[in-house]
Order: structure tokens, then C-alpha cells, then sequence
């Protein structure tokens, strides 16, 4: 699925948008909606020592447990960004790639890739299964086409939309760092279903890659 803008200085932004002209794939983002469920999400910015206290040693233990194993995916896909494994073309494999990677994540509600042009796949659970929301940024616009699938390499009902959206503006866009550093966001309200939560979210440059 796609995305765009960025909350980046100027000079950093001005490099991102000339790479993306030089070079058509200039850096990916690895987006996880995560926690969108109350008991693993108190959480502001940083764990506060308020909330800390109110939590039991077994909660607490169970929220670290979750922080870690996020943390590693994040790392794990952030290298795979880097060495080339994601084809951004290939939607069944990123399906057979992520599906299983938060499929047993219960508080996790989805995930992203967006790059610095505004494209951007997004995968996510609703009620009735999986669906994915491919984005691409035209006149100001994004073109959204989402697909319903039965299984990871099987894809349902197809419906598109046109909205007003840009990943490049939403709080957990963010340049490389060059040290594949997880970013975590402040407690936020998410595009698609209107629900708040928290994301987390690493960043990677891909020298002479292709875009969405």
C-alpha cells in the first residue's frame, strides 16, 4: 500500500525527494500497527513510571515479551529490506511474507511498507479476514485498490478508492537513521479504521532499487 510527506527538516527532505527523482526506489518504511488492544496499550511515549507501578509483575513481564518480539520482527524485516528479499511488485509474496509474521501478533492490527514517493502497501485484519490497501500518490491524491484474501497467494473481492492520504504525513513516517533504529510513536488516531493505537516502525535506504 502507499504513502507520503514527512516530518523530516529541510535538508533531509529535499535529499529524499531528489533520490526519489534519481533514483526511483530511495528508502522503504517497515510500518507495525501495533496494540491496538487496552491492556497492551498504556502506553505514552515512553513506558511512564505512573503506569509501571499500576501494572503487576506477570503483565508487565507479558508487555515487555510483546515489546521484544516486535522489536525483533521489526529488525528482521528491516534486513530484509536492506538485502533486497521484499519484491514490492510481488503482492502475494509480500502476503506469504507478513500474513504469518503478525498473523499470531493478536494485538497487532496491520502492517505497512510506504516509500518516500507515498506508495505503500498496507496489511490488515477486519472481521471477516485479510485485506490489503495498495496506494499510489496521483494529483495531490491517493489511489487506492484493496483486495479481500482467502489465502496468501488468493485473492477475493476487489474494490478502489480515491482519498485524500499521504503515509508521508502520518506519525510514523520517518527518514533513515542509518542505525535501523525502531521508532515509536505517541498514542494516535490510524487512517483506516479510526482507531487509536501506537505504531512502530524502522527505516531503510535501498541504492537503485525500483519503487511501487
Amino acid at each position: 500500500m502507499s504513502g507520503t510527506p514527512v516530518n523530516h527538516d529541510r535538508t533531509t527532505a529535499s535529499s529524499f525527494r531528489i533520490s526519489s527523482v534519481l533514483v526511483p526506489l530511495a528508502g522503504f518504511l517497515l510500518i507495525l500497527l501495533a496494540m491496538n488492544t487496552y491492556q497492551y496499550l498504556r502506553v505514552k511515549d515512553d513506558l511512564a513510571l505512573t503506569v509501571i507501578n499500576e501494572i503487576g509483575d506477570n503483565e508487565l513481564g507479558e508487555l515487555k515479551s510483546f515489546f521484544d518480539n516486535l522489536t525483533s520482527k521489526l529488525n528482521m524485516v528491516h534486513d530484509w529490506g536492506v538485502n533486497g528479499v521484499l519484491d514490492t511488485d510481488d503482492l502475494v509474496g509480500l502476503n506469504r511474507k507478513f500474513m504469518p509474521l503478525i498473523s499470531r501478533q493478536a494485538p497487532v492490527s496491520g502492517l505497512l511498507l510506504a516509500n518516500d514517493q507515498g506508495g505503500e502497501y498496507f496489511l490488515y485484519r477486519d472481521g471477516k479476514g485479510w485485506v490489503t490497501r495498495v496506494s499510489t500518490q496521483e494529483n495531490g491524491t491517493a489511489r487506492m485498490v484493496f483486495r479481500r484474501w482467502l489465502k496468501p497467494d488468493q485473492a477475493g473481492k476487489e474494490w478502489r478508492k480515491t482519498r485524500a492520504y499521504d503515509p508521508r504525513r502520518r506519525p510514523w513516517f520517518h527518514a533513515p537513521s542509518g542505525k535501523g533504529e525502531v521508532h515509536w510513536t505517541p498514542i494516535y488516531t490510524f487512517f483506516e479504521t479510526g482507531h487509536k493505537g501506537v505504531t512502530a516502525s524502522v527505516a531503510w535506504q535501498r541504492p537503485g532499487g525500483r519503487g511501487f
